[in-house]
């Protein structure tokens, strides 16, 4: 059951990208679009999209296709691609708290990928981007190193 959710979810995912890419590329001279290298970017967020089938199809010993990795790889391209083509960017200003979001999602990705690969026996990238998150934002967990002190 699950499985298929999360099919359900990366096909929902990736059908949504490619929308609003098309839409981008179509409307690209238009007020929310312009002077965003919106065309370039249509294209990134579809090539991305086969980023991790890509790379799966070229392993030799495959393996269960990641289907996890495949959302976490998705969902940061759907939410700029989102964002430009619904003008969230302009009106909201909301593109610092989506770009911050990425960045979990994407080194929740890469921690929980090199926790795997050194054996360690759960890796949750959740957890592990929050973890990051708020080290970024609190600054060092160090009460007692000083910001800008050398």
């Amino acid at each position: 059951m699950a499985e298929s959710v999360l099919s359900a979810a990366i096909v929902a995912t990736k059908a949504l990208t490619i929308g609003f890419a098309v839409d981008a590329f179509i409307n690209a001279r238009s007020v929310r679009l312009r002077g965003k290298a919106i065309r370039t970017r249509a294209f990134g967020y579809v090539g991305g999209l086969f980023i991790v089938p890509a790379i799966w199809l070229m392993l030799p010993d495959r393996g269960r296709y990641p289907r996890a990795l495949d959302l976490a790889v998705t969902v940061p391209l759907l939410l700029d691609a989102g964002g430009n083509s619904l003008g969230l960017y302009n009106d909201a200003h909301i593109d610092d708290l989506v770009h911050i979001a990425n960045s979990a999602i994407v080194s929740g990705v890469a921690a929980s990928r090199s926790s795997a690969m050194a054996g360690a026996a759960t890796a949750n990238p959740v957890a592990i981007s929050m973890a990051d998150t708020s080290v970024f934002f609190m600054g060092s967990p160090n009460p007692e190193q000083k910001r800008g002190a050398e």
